[in-house]
């Protein structure tokens, strides 16, 4: 029932996104010399509901980014101790506001499918609860689970930085999502990120330090957990990469200079 519920309201964010295109934005997107969006997935849901408009010369895809001198690692090892966790177990941590839309359930329920392997395992959830009932409907499915329902954490804190550096993962399974700052997030603190194949999530990450799951299929979320489990010696360099990724492409920097390029190019028009 939570996972009908929640498909249902990812059908409405759907249709109100369409009908939002069809009133207001297609005009304003045929009407502009170009329009910038964050993601290659809004060029395409332009392209399907008016494929008269020239995506490829009228859309240019630059990202949002971070400022990496606000993202700096913490070891592991030392989040760890100052949050007295156990150092060897695997932690999961999942970031954002505890709505149905952001598809904390398909999580929960993955993990609770894994069984025996992922018994050890912990998850912590930062973000306000913002509907009783579906938080209640959580705290039922984690019956049984070690999960800790932090509430909101300042993402500049330290004790976000401690929670995000202790963490071995980071899952996002958004059942409707733009461009997740989340992951630029964790990847800038060095995670591993498994996401749905949501938003802009796909142009984010790849295979070197990512994983990208169905939207709504926790049984497809479960195997990738299970199989990350299994290969906790590779995370560290996935980690690594991850940085590296974000510094080579998602800073402020990068996206500024994706910005000059494009008014060079308009103003040469």
């Amino acid at each position: 029932e939570q996972y009908k519920s929640a498909k249902g309201v990812l059908k409405l964010a759907r249709l109100k996104w369409q009908e939002h295109f069809g009133r207001h934005d297609l005009r304003a997107i045929r009407d502009a010399d170009v329009t910038v969006a964050l993601g290659r997935h809004l060029a395409e849901g332009v392209k399907k509901l008016s494929p008269r408009i020239d995506v490829d010369n009228k859309i240019a895809v630059i990202p949002n980014g971070l400022n990496m001198q606000e993202w700096q690692l913490l070891d592991r090892a030392a989040a760890r101790q100052a949050l007295a966790a156990d150092p060897h177990q695997f932690r999961l941590v999942c970031v954002g506001r505890v709505l149905p839309y952001k598809g904390v359930h398909i999580l929960l329920q993955a993990l609770a499918q894994a069984g025996a392997p992922l018994s050890g395992a912990h998850l912590d959830i930062i973000g306000p609860s913002q509907n009783e009932a579906y938080a209640a409907q959580l705290q039922e499915l984690a019956r049984g689970l070690s999960v800790t329902f932090h509430g909101f954490i300042a993402n500049r804190s330290e004790e976000f930085r401690q929670l995000m550096c202790a963490a071995d993962l980071s899952v996002m399974p958004s059942l409707n999502d733009n461009q997740p700052t989340v992951i630029l997030e964790s990847l800038a603190y060095g995670l591993p990120v498994v996401s749905s194949r949501v938003g802009a999530s796909g142009d984010m990450l790849d295979d070197t330090f990512g994983r990208l799951f169905k939207i709504g299929d926790a049984q497809g979320l479960c195997e990738i957990l299970l199989h990350l489990h299994e290969h906790r010696d590779t995370l560290a360099d996935m980690g690594r990469k991850a940085r590296t990724h974000v510094e080579n492409h998602f800073t402020w920097e990068a996206s500024a200079e994706q910005y000059a390029d494009l008014f060079r190019r308009l103003t040469r028009r």
